[in-house]
């Protein structure tokens, strides 16, 4: 029932979005201004409160020390798959969108929303220590990895990346909590009251978000068969390589909860923003309709694939 239940939200949340798009009842600018304000206010927002909706407790803390630890290999690895990709296809455009998407899931508008309903709020202050690894990488090698080979846009000064890194709001509430969560300090009861309200807005909002972005493309163009296999790739293949690990990890005594975030986190669609990057890097016309192409078809997968995975975790 929960991933029946999962897969509805996902369609009518992201389908409420799309059709608002398509009818035009918001301005263009909408999506961008929206995911500023989640990003910077709701987010951080949750996840400070689902830090410290947790008691403390010394393996608790001793946990997220793991979940540092398979985040940092879970990227390490989704990158020098994406890489070896890259090499095999001749270092091509579709080898740079496949090394992008392989390495690069929707961590945030899609899955935020996704941990929290699976996996409580234990889940979501896992998931927020998770991706600060994940963060780390994509503020540094986002346009190294979309640009073309040689282009000298490739080098960013170190200052710029650590900024980008360290006045992150989403960073700055997973060391807050981290540290109320420790010391076993709370808000005063109004300020809870408002963290609280806000951070329950993330989860429609951002399912709503997925569809005001897909409501921009144009579906006319998209509908290519060629524009499946990177979706394919990042929605059934690599979660049922990090499936295979999962089980391992089991064995072994690793916690269910981190183990079977980890696939999830494999399973999620292709980063939204990398057609926006391709627009942005690339002024091949044609790696842009395929970056677009590559985040539509993934996303509409996800919805589908995301529960059937979720099953398979609760059953195996």
């Amino acid at each position: 029932m929960v991933a029946v239940s999962l897969a509805a939200k996902l369609l009518i949340l992201t389908c409420v979005g799309f059709f608002v798009q398509k009818i035009k009842l918001v301005k263009q600018d909408f999506d961008s201004q929206l995911t500023a304000f989640l990003l910077n206010t709701a987010f951080p927002c949750l996840i400070f409160n689902s830090m410290i909706a947790e008691p403390f407790s010394v393996e608790t803390l001793s946990k997220c020390g793991i979940v540092l630890v398979v985040a940092t290999a879970v990227c390490l690895l989704q990158l020098g798959l994406g890489h070896l990709y890259y090499l095999l296809s001749g270092k091509t455009g579709q080898g740079r969108l496949a090394r992008y998407g392989i390495t690069f899931v929707h961590y945030s508008f899609f899955g935020i929303p996704i941990m929290e309903a699976l996996f409580g709020s234990l889940g979501t202050m896992y998931y927020s220590v998770f991706l600060i690894p994940v963060r780390i990488m994509y503020y540094g090698i986002t346009k190294p990895l979309l640009l073309p080979a040689g282009d000298s846009r490739a080098k960013q000064p170190l200052s710029e990346k650590m900024k980008k890194i360290l006045l992150n709001p989403c960073l700055i509430a997973v060391v807050l909590g981290l540290i109320f969560w420790i010391m076993g300090w709370r808000m005063p009861e109004i300020i809870d009251y408002c963290i609280t309200s806000l951070s329950k807005i993330c989860s429609p909002i951002g399912l709503v978000l997925c569809g005001l972005t897909l409501g921009k493309y144009d579906l006319k163009n998209l509908f290519r068969l060629r524009y499946l296999k990177l979706p394919l790739i990042r929605t059934v293949i690599m979660p049922a390589i990090f499936f295979g690990i999962s089980r391992i990890m089991l064995l072994c005594g690793m916690d269910a909860t981190i183990a079977n975030m980890m696939v999830v986190y494999t399973a999620l669609p292709i980063a939204s923003l990398m057609a926006a990057f391709v627009v942005m890097y690339d002024p091949d016309e044609a790696m842009q309709f395929e970056a677009a192409g590559n985040v539509f078809f993934a996303t509409l997968l996800s919805i589908v694939t995301l529960p059937v995975w979720y099953m398979i975790l609760q059953s195996i």
